[in-house]
């Protein structure tokens, strides 16, 4: 009776340690997978761009938004990432700012003629690591005096600088 006593007893303090095991067993996991979502990851730029095409980049939004707020400059910035992923324009920042008559300064020449100050980094620098501004089929702007493009739909204005897109741009045409 006493040895039947004795393994109840043991069987009792098995089961409250196993329970207790368990317990403990899931609250390392749940402390686990709270520290893995915490962590912070190492920052990835949306872009990944050279220093050359960062500055290259910086020189066209300085010559085309340096009057401009940052919001037009990252605009501005998006816009040329905008053609970048749309590919059409080529296939690194170089080649789609000196597309053909895409950008008047590169048209003129005009990209080195003029300072770079660090609002204009700054602007690239943060499409670069967050992403567009604008969404991605905006692809074109402007200046507020030249807005009259057939097939052209305005997507916002900001400061003196239109945004927008070709109608028939995502069926090939424009």
């Amino acid at each position: 009776m006493e040895g039947e006593k004795n393994m109840k007893n043991t069987e009792q303090s098995l089961r409250k340690n196993l329970k207790v095991g368990i317990i403990i067993c899931m609250s390392l996991i749940c402390i686990c997978l709270s520290i893995l979502f915490l962590m912070p990851n190492e920052a990835k730029p949306y872009y990944s761009v050279s220093a050359e095409e960062r500055e290259l980049l910086a020189r066209l939004v300085h010559c085309e938004a340096s009057t401009e707020s940052q919001e037009c400059r990252m605009a501005v910035a998006s816009a040329v990432f905008n053609r970048l992923d749309a590919g059409y324009w080529g296939d690194t920042l170089y080649d789609v700012i000196h597309y053909p008559y895409a950008f008047t300064p590169v048209l003129y020449n005009a990209l080195y003629d003029w300072e770079v100050d660090e609002r204009d980094y700054e602007a690239v620098d943060y499409v670069i690591w967050n992403g567009p501004t604008i969404p991605t089929y905006v692809r074109y702007f402007r200046a507020d005096y030249d807005h009259q493009w057939e097939d052209y739909a305005n997507y916002c204005i900001l400061d003196t600088t239109y945004f927008g897109y070709f109608i028939n741009w995502e069926r090939g045409e424009w």
